[in-house]
């Protein structure tokens, strides 16, 4: 099944009523869903790899959609572990961008004023090959003083993935599978 971008974007926002979180990776399961977001590096303590690993070939590109529920002014991170997720670091300030390697992009979809909450991107994986890999998406909000590291200036999402020629699933079935994954959760919670 191949689904376009915009159709992708169009489930995640169909689906991703109901959670329960500031933001919320909606293409993608994360390792502990939309509740545990705060505590760094992937939302939770002690966090695990492999609650569901998507597996992408080295170099490809895919769509991440993620939904941020409760405003908060900011911009959001995305960095790449290709062993687990100890080599992630939070920014230093608001505005400390690129300065560790393990960061693909930075300052995305910076934002003073509410918009409609659902946001998304292309991402080019590294062209590299690792069975353990973490994505991270990090909020970092620009609305508290003084920004402090280990504070509640971060949220993060941690999507686990490992990378191999050949890919042994496609972006488009990975995201539909989390998608649903969400949407069976709205159905269970009413």
């Amino acid at each position: 099944m191949r689904l376009d971008r915009s159709a992708l974007i169009a489930l995640a926002v169909f689906a991703s009523g109901g959670a329960e979180a500031h933001v919320a990776m909606v293409s993608h399961q994360t390792r502990h869903g939309p509740s545990g977001i705060k505590v760094g590096p992937c939302g939770v303590a002690n966090s695990l790899h492999g609650r569901a690993v998507y597996r992408y070939a080295p170099g490809e590109t895919v769509t991440f959609v993620w939904d941020e529920y409760v405003y908060h002014p900011g911009y959001f991170r995305i960095s790449f572990d290709d062993e687990g997720d100890d080599d992630f670091v939070d920014p230093l300030d608001y505005f400390d961008f690129y300065t560790n390697p393990t960061v693909l992009l930075d300052d995305i979809h910076r934002h003073d004023m509410p918009g409609d909450g659902i946001y998304s991107i292309d991402l080019t994986l590294p062209d590299v090959e690792c069975d353990q890999c973490t994505l991270q998406l990090a909020q970092i909000m620009t609305d508290k003083p003084l920004y402090e590291i280990g504070t509640d200036d971060l949220y993060y999402n941690c999507v686990d993935i490992a990378l191999a020629e050949p890919a042994q699933g496609t972006a488009a079935a990975a995201a539909l599978a989390a998608l649903l994954v969400l949407r069976r959760r709205q159905l269970d919670s009413r």
